[in-house]
């Protein structure tokens, strides 16, 4: 394929660092691309073309940001092949409740990236403005599942004769300002799906009013509200002032929301989660804000020690104004404790902490933030100085086995899950490598379905009526304390399960 732009891009080899290392080539008439002069490590590669799909070298459904390019030093790496698929397409209008065309609204593809006390977390795909006719085109899209999310034009309305402000909300396919009501649309093999018309309602609009509760030394203060389930969406911003520090976000739609109050030249914050539903919010208290965090780990069994050497965590902003902040490193003391400086972080609304370092067969069990319980590795919502509490299991099991086709021939590439037989969700899960050979290490004991798909998103591992449908097509594992076990599993075709 000729002109095809083709950007390679270094990897940081730490999360702390960063890196702005890039090349961009187009493709000649034989499809061919070559990069020279290439320092060691990894690296990013994908390829763009009008009327396709971008392709990620190394993507999977499992795996949709790609994988990475490994080069040594005087290495020469050949015959890499990025494949460009057809481009799947979203179409429709956008009209009003009277089949009237509104211009100007935002219509976007999000996926699903998992779930929030109940509420899926949502990531935008690609996304395109109504024309004065109402159309929108979303192109470029990947083989997968969709909802389309409608945010039409916000403008200053009238006041009417009973006092209610009124105005448009977010509106998901097929017309529900419900989140929890929106259909999926799937794309697969690209092609145009079409008429996917959304129809938006007047609603009721909202007031958020309160207070920031200031510190001797606070600076500049403001309030922001996001949306819950896509924490980059910004509803309103609203700049506190002394000595009151009230404020009043107007004009707010039904919905989910989390309220950040954020002061201080060091962008200390505080935060608070906001329901909209039948009425005003008139004494919402932010505040006041901290910028510390302790961190306490503590071993399960408890009679069991956890040296601390060599464990680290790191910790990485992410959503509003984090832009390229690098992620903070923290080691534990002795005593197993450590505090985390967050205005280095930059002015965040979330974060991920990774831990790396444990000892062979040693598990997070659980970790909780202001004694909410998070995940490592998935986007944690912050709260300002709440600690950071980490149970490490240091009893876990370890499980190899190899991924079958229905007709016993090993595959790689394969997706392997242990599924939890009380919460019908994936505790771990590992891609299979050559010759279908797994490894799962550091499981906690218990009692496990095995399962294994071809290919599957993160989001459907997490979704427990999408692995209840399979359940049956697993093995059953029971994996004791600080035992290796084995075990085979034939791999499910999801595309056909479907």
């Amino acid at each position: 394929m000729r002109n095809a732009i083709v950007r390679l891009r270094q990897l940081p080899s730490h999360p702390s660092e960063i890196t702005d290392n890039q090349r961009v080539q187009q493709t000649n008439e034989e499809g061919r691309f070559v990069f020279t002069n290439l320092d060691s490590g990894d690296w990013a590669l994908s390829a763009d073309k009008s009327g396709y799909a971008s392709a990620r070298y190394g993507a999977s459904k499992y795996e949709p940001r790609g994988g990475r390019v490994s080069i040594k030093q005087n290495e020469n790496v050949k015959d890499i092949v990025l494949r460009l698929a057809p481009q799947g397409l979203i179409t429709g209008r956008v009209i009003d409740v009277d089949g009237e065309p509104i211009e100007g609204a935002r219509v976007s593809a999000m996926r699903r990236i998992g779930h929030d006390a109940g509420v899926p977390r949502l990531v935008e795909a690609a996304s395109a403005i109504t024309l004065d006719n109402g159309e929108y085109r979303i192109p470029r899209l990947d083989d997968g599942r969709y909802l389309v999310r409608c945010i039409a034009p916000r403008f200053e309305r009238a006041e009417s004769t009973s006092g209610t402000e009124i105005g448009y909300g977010t509106t998901y396919y097929p017309d529900s300002p419900d989140l929890l009501k929106a259909g999926e649309i799937a794309i697969l093999g690209g092609g145009d799906i079409g008429r996917i018309d959304l129809r938006v309602a007047p609603t009721r609009l909202f007031h958020v009013r309160g207070r920031f509760q200031p510190t001797p030394s606070q600076g500049p203060a403001s309030i922001t509200l996001v949306d819950a389930s896509d924490p980059t969406r910004v509803f309103a911003t609203f700049s506190v002032r002394p000595p009151e520090y009230q404020f009043d976000l107007s004009r707010i739609p039904p919905g989910s929301y989390i309220a950040y109050g954020r002061s201080g030249w060091d962008y200390s914050l505080s935060s608070h989660r906001v329901e909209l539903r039948d009425r005003d919010i008139d004494d919402l208290l932010l505040g006041p804000p901290a910028n510390e965090a302790l961190i306490s780990v503590t071993a399960k069994p408890a009679e069991r020690r956890l040296n601390p050497k060599g464990i680290s965590l790191s910790f990485r902003a992410t959503d509003l104004d984090s832009g390229s902040v690098r992620a903070v490193d923290v080691k534990l003391r002795d005593d197993l404790k450590a505090r985390l400086w967050t205005s280095p972080l930059g002015n965040f609304a979330r974060f991920v902490v990774s831990i790396t370092g444990l000892p062979e067969r040693c598990y997070v069990a659980s970790m909780q933030h202001g004694g909410k319980n998070v995940s490592p590795d998935t986007e944690i919502e912050y709260t300002a100085g709440a600690p950071l509490d980490i149970v490490i299991g240091v009893d876990g099991g370890t499980l190899d086995g190899t991924t079958l086709l229905q007709d016993e021939r090993p595959v790689s590439g394969a997706v392997v899950a242990l599924v939890s037989t009380e919460s019908k969700i994936a505790v771990r899960s590992v891609k299979s490598t050559e010759g279908g050979a797994f490894h799962i290490t550091a499981v906690p004991p218990g009692e496990y379905r095995l399962l294994a798909w071809d290919d599957v998103e993160h989001a459907d591992l997490e979704d427990p009526g999408f692995v209840s449908r399979f359940l049956d097509q697993g093995a059953a594992v029971k994996l004791t304390a600080n035992v290796a076990a084995r075990a085979s599993i034939r791999v499910v075709q999801l595309d056909t399960a479907r």
